[in-house]
Order: structure tokens, then C-alpha cells, then sequence
């Protein structure tokens, strides 16, 4: 048995699609930014002879530097960034919720289903509620709030939910930081060794330009590149994000180590807590690094 992801509640939904779509959005305007400011560069390199090119190019640079221009702006007044991470905190905080609820965690270990599941509504309303000034809507609605697959697992014994929370919360959330982790560490790492030889090569030319002045000058394309480089990684932060990612994972690895010895309700209800706390401290650093 599996948990889909149309078996969350809609509001996650809907906020973890505006959230990609925001994020997705925002780095592709970063990217052509920074594309058209290398170009801009490139253009420069050359020395040329004729009037009429020179003119064309140097029309060329300033139409490509105003494009810049505007999506700088564009960048920072819409809101792209805070739809992103605004987006990722509900749809986080739908999951998490949505988890202790199905496995009768704190605070949805009241005696009577109805009880929970109306403590849940109310949850789910203050998160939104918190939020309503994204750039989405939220579609609140009592029908698919709880879905058929979360009332499902919540009915089943308590052994049955641990080993369906292990499964489908724990384990795929670890492999989910075990990928990311190694992904943002091979991406920093090539990055990192791009810049150092950008940086190198354009060491190389400063010192073949004080003995050949008149020659093709790329120092001003070539830091161009550099700091578009750097910037990216400043943008991703593929350093911190790999290391608390590692991070994360080790903690889960754990906590699935110590889940042998839940037998009642109320260690299932402790676990799951302190499980989706060690999720939400990931979480919350990363938006502080964001922000």
C-alpha cells in the first residue's frame, strides 16, 4: 500500500505546485539574467575595425544590459522568492500535520475520530490563515481536507501504522535526503572547480596580455563568468543544503533504528514527533538560509 501524493489534503497540493512552479520560475529569469550578462561581455572581446559593426555590437550590448535591467527588476518586485518558500512552508507544515493525524499522533490521539479530524480542519484553516497574502488560493474545503487513504491508514492497528509511517514517511523521506544530499554535493563541487578555473584561465591572460597588450582582451568576459558562477552557487547553496541533508538523513536512520521497540499508541504518537521534528528543524534552516 502506498500514499500518493494526491492522497494529501488538497491545500498541499496546491501550495507545493505554486511553490515549484515559483521556484522554477525564479531560477530560469536568474539564469537568462546572468546568460545575457556573459554575453554582454563576450561581445566586448573583440576588437573591431569597422565603424558600422562596432556601432551594431555596442547597440547590441545596451539592448542586452536593458533586458538585464528588467528582469533585475522584475525579480525583485514580483513575488516569485516568496511564493516559493511561502508555498514550501504550508505544503511542509500539510504534510507533517497530515501524517500525525493518520497515524493518531499528538494532537490527533483523541478518544473519537470526529474530535480529530475537526482539530485537523482547524490546523489546516491557521496555516492558510497565516498565508493568505501568496500569490495562490488555497480552496478550503471540508471534502477533501481528509482524504479516503488518510482515514484508511488511521483505522488500521497501531503495528500496521508504524510500519506504514516507516515505510512511506521515514524511508522515502531519507532516500529523498540521501539523493539531494549527493546531488547539491556533486553540484557544488563542479561549480566550485568551474570558477577556479575561470579564474585561473583569466590569472593566464592577465600575465599574456602584459607582454602582448594589443591582443584579444577576455578578462572582462571571463570575470563575467566567474561571477555568474559564484552567484549560482550563492543562489543554490549547494554546500549547506548537501550538509543538512546529510544531516537529516542520519537523524532518520536513527529514529527507524529505535522504532523496533513501539508497541502502544502513545510511543507511536512520541515517534512520530520527534520524527517530523527532525524533518521540520531541516525545514526551518532552510528557510532562514533563504531568507
Amino acid at each position: 500500500m502506498k500514499f500518493k501524493e494526491n492522497d494529501y489534503p488538497s491545500i498541499y497540493l496546491s501550495a507545493d505546485k505554486a511553490s515549484i512552479q515559483a521556484q522554477n520560475f525564479y531560477l530560469w529569469l536568474i539564469k537568462i539574467d546572468l546568460a545575457l550578462m556573459i554575453v554582454a561581455a563576450l561581445l566586448t572581446v573583440f576588437n573591431y575595425q569597422d565603424l558600422e559593426v562596432k556601432r551594431n555590437i555596442n547597440g547590441i550590448s545596451a539592448l542586452l544590459f536593458s533586458i538585464a535591467f528588467i528582469l533585475s527588476i522584475m525579480l525583485r518586485l514580483n513575488r516569485f522568492e516568496k511564493t516559493w518558500y511561502g508555498g514550501r512552508a504550508v505544503a511542509e507544515s500539510v504534510k507533517s500535520l497530515t501524517w500525525k493525524y493518520i497515524t493518531k499522533a499528538k494532537p490527533f490521539d483523541t478518544t473519537t475520530d470526529e474530535k480529530s479530524t475537526s482539530k485537523l480542519i482547524e490546523l489546516l484553516k491557521e496555516i492558510t490563515s497565516k498565508k493568505n497574502d501568496l500569490a495562490f488560493n488555497f480552496e478550503i474545503n471540508d471534502n477533501d481536507m481528509i482524504t479516503h487513504k488518510m482515514k484508511e491508514i488511521r483505522s488500521l492497528p497501531t503495528k500496521e501504522r508504524l510500519e506504514f509511517y516507516n515505510e512511506e514517511r521515514l524511508l522515502a523521506q531519507r532516500k529523498w535526503y540521501v539523493t539531494k544530499a549527493k546531488y547539491n554535493k556533486t553540484q557544488g563541487n563542479y561549480f566550485f572547480i568551474s570558477t577556479l578555473i575561470t579564474q585561473f584561465i583569466g590569472l593566464g591572460f592577465s600575465i599574456y596580455l602584459v607582454t602582448s597588450p594589443n591582443s584579444i582582451n577576455p578578462i572582462g568576459v571571463l570575470s563575467s563568468i566567474t561571477v555568474a558562477l559564484f552567484s549560482w552557487m550563492q543562489i543554490r547553496k549547494f554546500q549547506e543544503l548537501s550538509q543538512a541533508y546529510s544531516l537529516t538523513a542520519n537523524e532518520l536512520g536513527l529514529a527507524l533504528a529505535e522504532s523496533t521497540s513501539i508497541t502502544s499508541d502513545k510511543d507511536l504518537s512520541n515517534f512520530v514527533n520527534e520524527s517530523e521534528s527532525a524533518i521540520s528543524r531541516e525545514h526551518t534552516m532552510w528557510s532562514a538560509r533563504r531568507n
